[in-house]
């Protein structure tokens, strides 16, 4: 349903903070009518979806297994490693790609295709993929700057885009990589492997 409840970034207050959520994938049936349940029988949680989308759902259980975990905001380490777990228990239950942030660090966890790239001096042109368009960031930036972006699929064609692996979490601040967790075996999908799965499950591309 298009509706402003429905619409990402979905935010909720976590240890006096504010977070932020987007989720890319779409989350199975049984995950979706256990949420339900849980709903049903007031035992979800804090945390309830405003809205009716399986995004919502799964960042409110999110929060939900943070705030039972943790009585307090434990530290950035502790809470890396609690979220990469969850995040991909998630994706054992769906398609999930998922990008947080309290405003100070984001976590950007890929189920299938996600992609980075950080942006500094010296600053370049930088040629959209998609459209026959081109920006030199050295006219619009400082040298002191840096920024990280992440995405589906590469936005530019002359940029070194890095892929994240399948099951891949990381958390980026102020444009660098602060904690990074890998599976054993790192896995990538081919862009068009990961547009297929996407439009299997019905998930935007």
């Amino acid at each position: 349903q298009n509706c402003l409840a429905n619409t990402h970034p979905f935010v909720r207050e976590v240890w006096g903070e504010q977070w932020v959520f987007a989720h890319n994938g779409q989350m199975n049936k049984a995950f979706i009518e256990r949420c339900q349940r849980l709903q049903d029988n007031g035992n979800a949680g804090h945390c309830q979806p405003v809205g009716s989308t399986d995004s919502e759902m799964a960042f409110c259980y999110l929060i939900n297994r943070l705030k039972s975990t943790f009585k307090s905001r434990p530290d950035d380490k502790t809470l890396f490693n609690f979220l990469t777990t969850q995040c991909r228990y998630l994706s054992a239950n769906g398609l999930f790609n998922c990008l947080i942030s309290n405003g100070r660090w984001q976590l950007a966890y890929a189920g299938s295709l996600l992609f980075y790239l950080t942006r500094q001096a010296p600053f370049g042109e930088a040629k959209l993929a998609d459209d026959d368009l081109a920006i030199n960031f050295g006219d619009v930036t400082t040298d002191t700057d840096k920024v990280t972006i992440l995405v589906t699929v590469p936005l530019t064609e002359n940029e070194k885009w890095q892929q994240i692996a399948v099951n891949e979490c990381l958390i980026f601040q102020d444009g660098e990589i602060l904690f990074k967790d890998s599976p054993s075996q790192r896995k990538f999908l081919t862009i068009e492997e990961g547009i297929a799965i996407a439009r299997s499950v019905g998930a935007s591309v």
